[in-house]
Parts: structure tokens; C-alpha cells; sequence
């Protein structure tokens, strides 16, 4: 296969405005699928709405990094966005965050530029947020390949240890379906409004990323390579 070609900042803007649409699309047929009760389509297309969400993290930080002039690694892009096990993650990592985003952020707060003294509390409460994004990630991050397992299993009938396994009994629990669904939603959105919001990012990022990026380094390992593997299978 030929090797994919880096891209501008005007090409990764582009890509990540479709790749924003395809998330939320596929997130309205999911929530759609749930009203009528159909459980496992609904989990498997919210959970491809959320890997949608994965490239768009994926991009955001390719876009920022060339707003910065910083060189990037496109061939070990592209292999994370055909990975399942690397969207997988950073499904994990964008769920945890939105977490802790919306239990500390006014959803009605506007979107503006902050003043010195927000600035200041912003910088000081970055090291403690990493932190603890950084505990959590420890427990939840190994269990990404369950994930992708369960998506495959409400997606396709299996024989697996003597058994048919019908995807309809494996999503079965509407509760925790639609409660899944709906951290996808609160995801897309954020990242929906951050993306409209683009231009206070031209503003902020010369002040806010040299001591963002020290401080995420005291509490992230740098990420592992992509899996030599293409992830599970679809079957």
C-alpha cells in the first residue's frame, strides 16, 4: 500500500470538518436505533460514532501542532488512524476527559478568550487535572481491547466456547446503553462547540502551550508505537 502523504494545515481542517459531521451523523442513527430498542445496533454505531470522535481528537492535536510549526510524524498518524486498538484508546482517554470536563465546567459558560486572572487559576489547576486524568487512565486504559471485543459481539453472530453468541443478548441492558450513548453525545458536542470555537485557540496557544505540554509530560509516558496489529478483526 502506498504510504499516505503528510498534510497541510488548511487539508487537516477539512478532514477533520467531515470526520466531525460523520461522528455526530452516526451518533443521531444511534440514538434513533435506541428509541425504536434496537440495543445492539444502537451501542455498535455509538461506539463507531466515538471512534469517529478518536480521529477527531487525533486531528485537533495534528492541527494544533502545526499551528505551533511543530513537526509531525504522519506515517505513525495514519497507522493510528486505521488502528482499532489506537482509537480504542483514545476513546478511553476522550470519555475520562469529558468526565471530568463536565463536572467542572458550566455547560452555558461562553466560549472566550479568558482574562489574566483565569489565566492565572487555568495554569495553576493543570498540573492537578493531568494528575488525575493520569490515575485514571492507569485503570481504565488496559481494557480497550474488551472494548473493541464487545463492539465486534453486538455488531456479528458468533460461535465462541460451544455457543452462538447473538448480539442481541450480549446489548441487552437498555440502562446502560443509552447511558453510554449519551457520554458519546456529550463528547461530540464539546468537541463540536471547541471546533467552532477554533479561533480563540489562535489566541491562547502562544501563552498556554509551552507549560501545558511540561506539565502533561510530568504525568503521560509518551505513547506506545501503534500495535503491530490491525486490531481485532471484523468477522
Amino acid at each position: 500500500m502506498r504510504e499516505r502523504a503528510p498534510l497541510t494545515r488548511e487539508e487537516t481542517e477539512a478532514l477533520l470538518d467531515t470526520t466531525l459531521d460523520n461522528a455526530r451523523s452516526t451518533l443521531s442513527a444511534s440514538e434513533l436505533l435506541l428509541e425504536h430498542g434496537l440495543l445492539s445496533q444502537a451501542y455498535t454505531l455509538a461506539h463507531l460514532a466515538l471512534e469517529e470522535a478518536s480521529k477527531v481528537t487525533m486531528l485537533f492535536g495534528c492541527w494544533l501542532a502545526l499551528l505551533m510549526g511543530m513537526a509531525l510524524d504522519w506515517s505513525r498518524i495514519w497507522k493510528a488512524w486505521t488502528s482499532h486498538d489506537d482509537k480504542n484508546q483514545f476513546m478511553i482517554f476522550n470519555l475520562l476527559f469529558d468526565r471530568m470536563r463536565s463536572a467542572n465546567v458550566d455547560p452555558e459558560a461562553p466560549w472566550e478568550a479568558p482574562s489574566s486572572f483565569e489565566e492565572e487559576a487555568f495554569s495553576q489547576a493543570m498540573p492537578a487535572v493531568f494528575s488525575a486524568l493520569a490515575e485514571q487512565l492507569k485503570v481504565a486504559l488496559p481494557q480497550y481491547k474488551e472494548l473493541q471485543k464487545k463492539r465486534l459481539s453486538t455488531t456479528y453472530v458468533d460461535f465462541r466456547d460451544g455457543r452462538v453468541v447473538d448480539p442481541s443478548k450480549v446489548a441487552s441492558d437498555r440502562e446502560e446503553i443509552a447511558e453510554f450513548i449519551g457520554a458519546a453525545r456529550s463528547l461530540v458536542d464539546w468537541e463540536q462547540t471547541a471546533w467552532a470555537n477554533k479561533s480563540l485557540f489562535h489566541e491562547m496557544l502562544p501563552r498556554f502551550a509551552g507549560q501545558v505540554l511540561a506539565d502533561a509530560e510530568k504525568f503521560f509516558v509518551p505513547a506506545a508505537p501503534p500495535s503491530d496489529q490491525k486490531g481485532a478483526e471484523e468477522s
